[in-house]
């Protein structure tokens, strides 16, 4: 019953890219089905490349839910 994403817009943005993530997400918005996602863009960025009415539907979806993190990359952390 739960999606979990991980790193939702990480493949370069198509349309056919656009037009799948707006049919996953938007089914799930009318199902009121939850999605977890994780993406390394910022807002801007994120919406650009999954596109501006999938952007709307997950933020509308998240609510008060919606975390911004701003760090250094774990993996990179532990090098060296």
């Amino acid at each position: 019953p739960v999606l979990v994403w991980d790193d939702l817009g990480k493949s370069n943005p198509t349309q056919a890219k656009q037009k799948n993530y707006f049919q996953i997400v938007n089914e799930r918005y009318k199902a009121c089905r939850p999605i977890l996602f994780s993406s390394n863009e910022d807002i801007e960025s994120l919406s650009e490349r999954i596109g501006g009415a999938t952007w709307s539907r997950l933020v509308g979806m998240s609510g008060k839910y919606l975390l911004a993190t701003v760090g250094a990359d774990y993996r990179l952390s532990r090098v060296g």
